[in-house]
């Protein structure tokens, strides 16, 4: 996660917090960094789940979302998720239902957020990858 992507994300945001872009402002506070914008670690731990969860269709909802520890400009983040439960999406018959938890950590093993959110995941056969024959 880069301070450029974090000050990027404060200011289209429209976050005005100096933690998050203001280098001298942060030097001063317990973190010593910019802290990183929460919206920005939520958006990586949903959007590193793509590699697992190539086939989805939306986001469906949030029913927890925990920020367990600072993200500071410069850590190396990492999403791991886990399967909770998986339904028929009783609006498409060509979906699924996948609720999951995402736990993101830093390089060192830190646990900065805990996701748990549901997403619709296209049928293996069904959806624009079986119509784009991917």
């Amino acid at each position: 996660m880069s301070q450029a992507e974090n000050a990027d994300e404060a200011l289209a945001t429209l976050n005005q917090a100096a933690l998050h872009y203001d280098e001298h402002y942060a030097g001063a506070t317990e973190f010593g960094r910019p802290l990183v914008v929460s919206t920005l670690t939520l958006q990586r731990a949903v959007g590193m789940g793509w590699k697992t969860f190539g086939r989805r269709r939306a986001i469906l909802g949030f029913a927890s979302i925990r920020l367990t520890s600072p993200v500071l400009g410069g850590d190396t983040l990492y999403a791991a998720t886990r399967i909770l439960a998986v339904a028929d999406d009783l609006a498409d018959p060509d979906c699924g239902i996948v609720t999951g938890e995402a736990t993101v950590t830093r390089a060192d093993g830190t646990t900065v957020a805990e996701v748990t959110y549901d997403q619709s995941i296209y049928r293996h056969d069904s959806g624009p990858f079986a119509a784009l024959d991917y």
